[in-house]
């Protein structure tokens, strides 16, 4: 079965990860089903590790 709503989020930052379970949870408290994925568990790990260092870079500089 198919479901309602898919929720993509980057495991990077703070809230990331927080807001794609309080969609989840919004669209479940409406009657929808739903499936929250991880990007990096879908991409090949050094794409995941790339990304990751050069997020930490930029929140370094800011």
């Amino acid at each position: 079965m198919r479901p309602d709503l898919v929720i993509v989020h980057s495991p990077v930052g703070g809230g990331h990860k927080a807001a794609a379970a309080a969609l989840a949870e919004a669209a479940f408290d409406r009657g929808l089903s739903t499936v929250v994925l991880d990007t990096f568990e879908h991409a090949p790990r050094v794409f995941g590790k790339a990304y990751l260092a050069a997020h930490l870079a930029g929140s370094i500089r800011a």
